[in-house]
Parts: structure tokens; sequence; C-alpha cells
């Protein structure tokens, strides 16, 4: 499991592979100030936390790469916002309901969505009325991401 972190204070970046205790699944209690990115495409991974490193977001964040990782980390936190590919939020690769089921319906949530040939397609978890979930087209620009990113989290905080 890689994990990544950024301080935002001294603006290091922290990546480790296990987590950073000696019992499997299980994590120091971080404050609940943090984005949680749960991405399980390498590259879009990647291609994340180099954006991050040029131009950071306003929050401190972990990013982990399975729907586990990602149950796992919410069983220790309250993130602010949530940053997911569909097939987390749905369990398309698993077969165990997605993320998005164990979520609160005013935690905060952009969705990476894949175009396809014909459309795109939209999850119906997008459309729940007084839920605070935008999505994001893949490609993307990183600043595109960015200010979707702070404009949900200042929607939900407004809405609080």
């Amino acid at each position: 499991m890689m994990m990544v972190s950024i301080c935002l204070n001294c603006k290091k970046r922290v990546s480790y592979m296990n987590p950073p205790t000696s019992q499997p699944d299980t994590y120091p209690l971080i404050a609940p100030s943090r984005v949680l990115f749960a991405i399980n495409d390498e590259v879009l991974r990647r291609f994340i936390t180099i954006s991050i490193e040029k131009e950071p977001i306003p929050y401190p964040f972990d990013m982990v790469a399975s729907l586990h990782e990602a149950r796992v980390w919410l069983a220790h936190r309250t993130p602010i916002c949530i940053i997911m590919t569909v097939d987390i939020a749905r369990g398309a690769t698993t077969s165990a309901d997605g993320l998005i089921t164990d979520l609160p319906i005013h935690m905060p949530t952009v969705s990476l969505l894949q175009r396809t040939r014909e459309r795109p397609i939209y999850p119906d978890y997008l459309y729940v009325a007084g839920a605070f979930h935008d999505y994001c087209m893949t490609p993307f620009s990183w600043e595109e991401l960015r200010a979707r990113i702070q404009c949900i989290v200042e929607r939900a905080n407004a809405h609080g």
C-alpha cells in the first residue's frame, strides 16, 4: 500500500509503502482536516501526486489505492473531502458495495469519471438531493480538479 502526505507548512512530501505502525491496517490518528484521494488507477495517482507537488491544494491529504485501503483509512479519520474514481465509489472491481454507500450524505466528494466513446456515464449517486457530490471528467487539468475540490469543500462548509 502506498500512502502519500504533504505537509503544507514545510512543503515536504512523505511517501511510504506500508502503514506507519507495526499492526496491519491501522494508522495513527490524524486531524480531521485532510482530503482523501482514493484512486485505483496508478497513472492517475502519479499524475495527481506530481501535480500536487507543483501546485499544492490548501489541505493536507492522503492517497490510497483501493476500496479496502479507503475503508481502513475512514475507520480512523473523517476527511473534509474525498476524491475517488468511480470504481472505488461503486465497488465495481470488487463484489462489495462501493465506498459511496459507507459515507454520510453530507460528505463532500468529487468523482473522477471516464469518458466513453458514446457519452459519459454519470453514476446515480451524483444526483442525491442534499448531497455534496461533484465530478470531473478524465482527462482533466489539475487546475480544474483543484477548483472542484475547493468549491465542494466551501459549499459543504457553507451548509455546515
